[in-house]
């Protein structure tokens, strides 16, 4: 078992947080093949980047336009096109990640070595140079080819911490690549949409290279809704698939053709696991198909989890980050309410013993495991695990000191799952509203029926107006209940009124933030869904985490920054 808290070492199993990057690994020398300037606004002189930024410069407009125009007027923070071209942003590499159990997907390669970098920019704070991340990340995927030999190899020196970055560095050389794209387009603040908690909007895209060009291309196992429901030959062509690949989607290693395959995807939070606009495949119709034979997905519900959790949606709405699996280790001068305990998300943490028992199959020549099912629902199941009350799913408890908390019910039968918690009470950081999550289509999702219960002790619910969804149980640091630490938490008022008197991000977050017991969160003991675990004190990941709205952190936001 991993230990409660991530050390920070910049080894740890099948990844590597790297402490800088060479100029083999900037992105300049790996998208434009010359070394790029240091900033954003050198990129440039490089045509594929600059295919890049007119694409999602189209996407952002569009996006954007709609919202404003469901809005009516009201306020929503963005994206800013600018932030791609400006002098004082970067692109840092985050991560090097390897990915042998993407062979199944992958034609003539045998694993995926993948670079992870997210947007930064500086910025003066009262006189002293900060750093912040933003909500943008660009992942290029190299398709490492090579059979039998080769790949066990590589998967062989994967699984050695003194060789694996070197051998992931060679392997990349000549291999090809995609850009996979996912960012924060758009958020409505909590205020507006109080029966949401909010609304953010992620933007997910695929390119490749084409000489000095990058084109789009097929998201991977993400259906094109639309156009399968409009097309009868599509339609039928969606179904044949299905009912011919039940084995390989069972096993998680379905590929769904290209041609039915969306070209962007959106995503939508908070509460992303409950929204149907997360679940393309519970758009369309399904064929009448025997289940039975098929364990994993013996029900339609199942069938239908599976299928979503295969889509660019469904997997980054998947206990993630806010949208995102792989965030990275701190900027060293980011502030210190700007920070996480963990450089990647739940989900990535709870793959990584599969993923290694796979690369392990590899290095041996070995048959490779079958996926876990979407959230681990058939996993050893921690505090923060994927769980179900559903008699229409698998069993899927929490073990003798775990229950199963299930505190919102969805009229989409197939994302009705829970939580794990630990059953000693009273715990810091639970929900306090319950309800019935009813999906009407993006911003006009709502949290209804809500029932106020009531918090233990002295503690007080945090509502969804301020920005905490589902509520969130909290109490005064004197108060000093089990399973929490003593974490500030802004006033939403107090935080505006302070950035709009012009002062400076670091001292509105003092001034305007009160201490509270919250909950403790690490690696085995992660956040419930819509929260993230941020750093208690700025360097010192001893001091461990608190879970905490992800949009209360700026490296999250899209709102406040000033490039």
């Amino acid at each position: 078992m991993l230990a409660l808290l991530w050390t920070g070492s910049a080894n740890a199993g099948l990844f590597v947080t790297p402490d800088s990057a060479s100029t083999e690994l900037a992105l300049g020398t790996r998208l434009c093949g010359t070394t790029a300037g240091h900033t954003a606004y050198h990129f440039d002189h490089c045509p594929r980047y600059r295919s890049l930024v007119s694409r999602v410069s189209e996407d952002i407009s569009l996006q954007q336009r709609k919202a404003r125009e469901k809005l009516g007027g009201k306020p929503i923070d963005v994206f800013e096109q600018d932030w791609l071209r400006s002098s004082k942003t970067r692109f840092v590499l985050t991560g090097i990640i390897f990915r042998g159990d993407r062979q199944p997907f992958l034609s003539g390669a045998c694993a995926e070595v993948r670079l992870v970098y997210r947007l930064a920019g500086k910025y003066q704070d009262e006189g002293t140079e900060q750093e912040t991340y933003l909500p943008f990340t660009l992942l290029l995927a190299y398709e490492i080819p090579g059979k039998n030999r080769r790949c066990a190899k590589l998967a062989a020196d994967s699984l050695d911490v003194k060789l694996q970055e070197k051998a992931w560095i060679e392997a990349i050389t000549t291999a090809p690549f995609r850009v996979e794209l996912n960012f924060l387009n758009l958020r409505v603040e909590a205020p507006i949409l109080e029966k949401s908690a909010g609304y953010a909007e992620y933007f997910m895209r695929t390119l490749r290279p084409k000489g000095e060009d990058l084109v789009v291309v097929a998201l991977e196992n993400t259906p094109d809704v639309d156009r399968i429901l409009k097309s009868a030959t599509k339609k039928k062509a969606y179904l044949d698939w299905i009912e011919r690949n039940l084995g390989e989607i069972a096993s998680g290693t379905a590929h769904l053709p290209d041609d039915l395959c969306a070209s962007h995807a959106v995503s939508v939070a908070p509460f992303g696991a409950l929204r149907k606009i997360n679940a393309p495949f519970s758009q369309l119709p399904l064929p009448n198909v025997d289940l039975k034979a098929h364990k994993k997905i013996a029900t339609t519900n199942l069938l239908l989890r599976r299928l979503n959790g295969m889509s660019c949606q469904g997997c980054h709405q998947t206990r993630s980050d806010a949208g995102f699996h792989f965030l990275g280790k701190n900027l060293e001068k980011s502030f210190k309410f700007n920070r996480t305990t963990l450089p990647a998300s739940a989900h990535f943490f709870s793959e990584q013993s599969w993923r290694q028992q796979v690369t392990e199959s590899l290095a041996k020549g070995h048959e490779v495991p079958a996926r876990p099912f979407p959230g681990n629902l058939d996993a050893v199941p921690s505090a923060g695990s994927v769980c179900t009350l559903s008699t229409n799913f698998e069993p899927a408890g929490c073990g003798d000191s775990l229950s199963c908390r299930h505190p919102w019910e969805a009229d989409a039968p197939e994302v009705n799952v829970g939580y794990c918690q630990l059953k000693k009470a009273p715990i810091a950081g639970e929900p306090c509203l319950l309800g019935n999550w009813t999906n009407r289509g993006g911003m006009d999702d709502a949290l209804e029926m809500v029932l106020n219960t009531d918090c233990f002790g002295r503690a007080q619910c945090l509502p969804q107006k301020i920005g905490f969804p589902g509520g969130l149980c909290a109490a005064s640091c004197e108060d000093n209940l089990p399973n929490s630490v003593c974490h500030p938490v802004p006033a939403l008022q107090k935080f505006t009124d302070c950035r709009a008197a012009n002062r400076g991000l670091a001292k509105c977050f003092e001034q305007a933030a009160t201490p509270v017991s919250l909950r403790a969160c690490g690696i085995d003991m992660p956040c419930r869904p819509d929260y993230v675990c941020a750093l208690r004190e700025a360097g010192d990941e001893t001091k461990g985490g608190a879970c905490v709205p992800p949009y209360f952190l700026p490296q999250l936001n899209t709102r406040g920054h000033e490039f």
